[in-house]
């Protein structure tokens, strides 16, 4: 992966994981909440943190589709359990940023 994916795919999956936002010029993510936490897109490590990048694939787990109590594994959530299953970060990293890539491409369901 380039430099500029895991930039592109950290700030994807920091903004998937959190809430409101807008991000400035100088690649600030600023996030709208109480605290008005600030946060530069270069510290985002989900490419090397084990602790950072689970939290997010549990995340996709329970929005992933379900009959009864068994996960249906679709073909976007497929490549994240092999990436999973060969215990390899960045394979893990590049597919649930497709993965969220792929969730954003959807149209969006009216409550």
């Amino acid at each position: 992966m380039t430099t500029e994916e895991i930039k592109e795919g950290n700030k994807l999956i920091e903004i998937f994981r959190n809430r409101s936002y807008t991000i400035d010029d100088n690649n600030f993510i600023h996030w709208n909440d109480e605290m008005g936490s600030i946060i530069h897109a270069s510290v985002l490590k989900y490419h090397e943190s084990w602790n950072d990048l689970l939290p997010v694939v549990e995340k996709i787990t329970k929005l992933t589709p379900r009959k009864g109590a068994v996960l249906l594994h679709t073909t976007m959530y497929e490549p994240i359990i092999s990436a999973l299953m060969e215990i390899d970060i960045i394979k893990v990293f590049q597919a649930t940023s497709c993965y969220i890539k792929w969730l954003n491409s959807q149209p969006k369901q009216s409550e």
